[in-house]
Order: structure tokens, then C-alpha cells, then sequence
């Protein structure tokens, strides 16, 4: 499977995606840590946390992502500023 669409990624993240999509998604985290990040980053972005649990499907020793600060790269993305937080 190639790598999920940055809305797919983000439907992930808020849980909007059926049971069926959702578990796909899964099933390609198990091999694509620069996905399971981009989508921790989304989830930290949008709660404001400074730190979380991976996704389910994370590989057990994965770090929790930290907030995104400028300058941060979740894999082709760089963050350039906040825009705000909720």
C-alpha cells in the first residue's frame, strides 16, 4: 500500500474513518513510522498536548511525539508556524 493522502491521514486522526478504512490505515503504520508521526503530530497540533501516545498500530519503543515547534519535519512537511490551537 502507498502512503494515505494527508486527508486520510487526518480523517484517521479524528476518527472519522470507517472501521474498514481505519483498520488499512493500521495495517500500513506497521511499516511506515513517517505516517504513525505525521498522524501523532495532526493529533498533537489539534489537542494542544504536549506529548501522546502513539496510534494503536505503533511499533512498541516508539517515542510519543512532542508539540511541533517551527522548524519540526514530519516527513515531507516541515512545520512553518502556528496557526492556533483549540
Amino acid at each position: 500500500m502507498t502512503c494515505p493522502d494527508e486527508s486520510q491521514l487526518a480523517a484517521f486522526g479524528q476518527r472519522l474513518l470507517t472501521p474498514e478504512a481505519a483498520a488499512q490505515i493500521e495495517l500500513h503504520f506497521n511499516g511506515c513510522s513517517d505516517c504513525r508521526r505525521v498522524v501523532a503530530g495532526l493529533v498533537a497540533a489539534q489537542t494542544g498536548t504536549a506529548s501522546m501516545t502513539m496510534p494503536t498500530a505503533a511499533t512498541p519503543g516508539d517515542p510519543p511525539v512532542p508539540v511541533l515547534e517551527t522548524g519540526r519535519r514530519l516527513g515531507r512537511y516541515m512545520v512553518l508556524e502556528r496557526l492556533g490551537s483549540g
